[in-house]
C-alpha cells in the first residue's frame, strides 16, 4: 500500500501519482500475462514433443517389439549415468529423447534385416550401419526432436575414432552419444537376442571396461560402474576396473 502526504493544492499531483500507480499496475499485469503465455507455450511444446516421441516408439514397437523395450532400457540407464555426471534437468530430457530414439532409423530399413533371427551378412550389415544417419534425418526434420539429432547420429562413434558414420573421436563425439553408446552396449550384453544368450551384469561391466578408451569414453564407463549395482563386483574390483 502506498501512502502519500497530500497538502492543499496538491490535487493535480495526486492525480498524476494515481495515474502512475495505475500505469505501473497495468504494466505488471501485462508482464505477468506474458510470462504465463510463455510458460504455457513451453509446456505445450514439451507435451507435443513427448507425443512425437511416443508416436515414434509405437512405430518402432510395431516393427520390432524387442527394439522398443531395448530403447526404454537404454534411456533409463542413460539418464542414470547423466545424473551421475551432473546433467541439468533440461539436458536430461534431451538425453532421454535421444536414447529412446537412438535406433529410430531402423524403421526405415527392410523388415527382413531388422527382424532377422541371426547374425547379419556383410550386405545386411552395410544396410544396418545406415540407421544412425536415417535416425538423424528423422529427428532433424522434426522440430520437437531436432535437439537430439546429433546425439542420435553419433551413438556408434568410437572413442578412438574407428566408429561410424563420421569417424569422430574423443570429445568431438557429443557426450550424449558417448553415454548412449555405453548404455546401449550394457543392455545388448545383458539381454537375450536370437543369436546370443544374455550375459550377467558383471560380464557386461567387464566387457565394456575392456573397451574403455577404444570404443567407449573411460569417464562414462566409470560412471556406469558407480551407478549400476553389479553382483560380484567388490569395491576392490571396481577400483581395478576403473584403473
Amino acid at each position: 500500500r502506498h501512502e502519500v502526504d497530500v497538502q492543499p493544492g496538491d490535487a493535480n499531483d495526486l492525480r498524476s501519482f494515481e495515474c502512475k500507480l495505475s500505469a505501473d499496475s497495468a504494466k505488471g499485469t501485462s508482464m505477468s500475462a506474458q510470462q504465463t503465455v510463455a510458460v504455457t507455450g513451453e509446456d505445450k511444446g514439451i507435451r507435443f514433443g513427448q507425443r512425437v516421441v511416443d508416436a515414434l516408439l509405437t512405430a518402432i514397437e510395431l516393427r520390432e517389439p524387442a527394439l522398443a523395450a531395448h530403447a526404454r532400457h537404454v534411456a533409463d540407464l542413460a539418464v542414470q549415468i547423466g545424473r551421475d555426471l551432473l546433467y541439468r534437468d533440461v539436458d536430461l530430457g534431451t538425453l532421454r529423447t535421444a536414447a529412446l530414439l537412438h535406433d529410430v532409423g531402423k524403421i526405415a530399413l527392410p523388415e527382413c534385416i531388422v527382424r532377422k533371427a541371426g547374425p547379419l551378412n556383410r550386405q545386411e550389415q552395410t544396410a544396418m550401419r545406415l540407421h544412425p544417419e536415417l535416425g538423424y534425418e528423422i529427428a532433424r526434420r522434426t522440430p520437437a526432436l531436432a535437439g537430439a539429432a546429433e546425439a542420435i547420429v553419433a551413438h556408434h562413434e568410437y572413442f578412438d575414432g574407428t566408429g561410424y558414420p563420421r569417424g569422430l573421436q574423443k570429445h568431438d563425439i557429443p557426450l550424449d552419444s558417448r553415454i548412449i553408446a555405453v548404455a546401449d552396449a550394457f543392455d545388448v550384453i545383458t539381454h537375450k537376442r536370437p543369436y546370443k544368450r544374455a550375459s550377467t551384469a558383471l560380464d557386461a561391466v567387464v566387457e565394456i571396461t575392456s573397451c574403455a578408451g577404444t570404443q567407449f569414453d573411460p569417464d562414462v564407463v566409470e560412471s556406469l560402474i558407480r551407478t549400476t549395482p553389479v553382483a560380484g563386483l567388490s569395491d576392490r574390483g571396481q577400483h581395478a576396473l576403473c584403473a
